[in-house]
């Protein structure tokens, strides 16, 4: 096992939060306005994109680190910080289901919700921080 790269951790950290702080642009717009501008919507699904391949870095490399195993699929590898009690359980289901967007948009399965891409910038803007906090807490 290697030491955990605080240095990583902290950067991928920062470039969550600024993502974040350009999701907030979009928290006072009404899903009637945000739906009919594409520019909106390819924003936000950069952002969560963005936002999501960090929260998956930041637990790869823990799991890596700890010698945690290899998870099966990218939503296992944020429950395994679950089981592990680096994040709350709660935190961990939704970020969970921000993967799985992730996934689909990284992927384009199928055409995303727009409703459901509008619905999760409140959530990923309230979630986002949390889970730097808890993960900041673990390292030197």
């Amino acid at each position: 096992m290697m030491a955990i790269d605080s240095t990583m951790i902290k950067r991928k950290s920062e470039h969550m939060l600024n993502e974040i702080e350009h999701l907030k642009e979009f928290k006072g717009i009404t899903f009637e306005i945000f739906k009919d501008s594409w520019r909106n919507i390819r924003i936000v699904e950069r952002s969560l994109q963005i936002i999501a391949q960090a929260v998956l870095d930041i637990a790869g490399h823990i799991i890596a680190n700890k010698g945690w195993g290899t998870p099966t699929t990218y939503r296992e590898t944020v429950m395994v910080l679950v089981r592990n009690e680096i994040i709350e359980d709660s935190l961990g289901n939704r970020l969970a289901d921000l993967i799985g967007m992730r996934n689909i948009l990284v992927h384009e399965y199928l055409a995303i919700d727009v409703s459901i891409l509008h619905a999760a910038i409140t959530q990923v803007i309230q979630d986002g921080p949390v889970f730097v906090q808890q993960i900041l807490s673990i390292i030197p």
